[in-house]
């Protein structure tokens, strides 16, 4: 019998926890998200900002057979970082080993699809209700 999970939230972190829990197959989880699901709208136009992945991210993600590859794809290596001073000269610091930086709707997005490519609605279930997820998830959980 797998016992169910709830997760409140289906940014980077919460699906990330859903993707381990799901790996260890003991677990049916339900996620609750108030903003609308990015599969289902234009998420082009909505704001958001990048997320830079150095090694101990990258290092979650290849605990997920094909998640870091998927992520790699869409994503822009940075081998390193310009720091522009009001007076002087900018400098330049550069790295060992590049850091992967993505949009972070583009990264939920790739999460979402490997997720729901991986598992069946039986061990799955994303919920994404808009404003009204916070009340949803209060009636389902009591």
């Amino acid at each position: 019998m797998l016992q169910k999970v709830v997760i409140i939230g289906a940014g980077p972190a919460g699906l990330l926890l859903v993707h381990y829990l799901l790996h260890r197959g003991q677990y049916r989880v339900e996620v609750y998200e108030q903003r609308a699901d990015p599969r289902l709208t234009d998420v082009t136009q909505d704001r958001t900002f990048p997320i830079s992945l150095q090694e101990r991210g990258r290092k979650a993600l290849r605990k997920i057979t094909g998640l870091e590859e998927a992520i790699a794809l869409k994503s822009v290596f940075c081998n390193g970082t310009k720091v522009y001073r009001r007076q002087g000269k900018a400098r330049e610091f550069s790295r060992a080993v590049p850091i992967l930086t993505i949009d972070r709707n583009r990264l939920v997005m790739i999460l979402l699809q490997h997720l729901t490519q991986t598992y069946t609605s039986e061990h799955l279930t994303v919920l994404s209700t808009g404003q009204k997820a916070g009340n949803d998830c209060k009636e389902r959980v009591s």
